[in-house]
């Protein structure tokens, strides 16, 4: 009877190893597979995110050169329409 029991006993610890312990080791390396891929696709967006600043910053920079420049043409235009308007008078 003791033989049985220790048989019981043994396959009792398969049954653990086989039910428990090994789908639980197959999730965990699943589970780390996932991470790994979703750190892949953080390290692309961190770099997306730098390429879009590097952007803005360009547009920033030629916006403000676009600015510094409107009272230029501002008085350009403005010279312009006295030159017409003089061009009118005397023809």
């Amino acid at each position: 009877m003791d033989v049985g029991l220790a048989w019981l006993f043994l396959l009792s610890l398969i049954g653990v190893i086989f039910v428990i312990v090994l789908p639980d080791r197959m999730m965990l390396k699943s589970s780390e597979h996932r991470i790994e891929r979703l750190e892949e696709k953080l390290w692309d967006l961190q770099s997306d995110v730098r390429s879009i600043r590097a952007d803005v910053s360009t547009l920033e920079r030629g916006q403000a050169r676009l600015d510094d420049r409107v009272p230029e043409m501002s008085s350009a235009l403005r010279n312009l329409k006295v030159d017409l308007a003089s061009v009118k008078r005397w023809s």
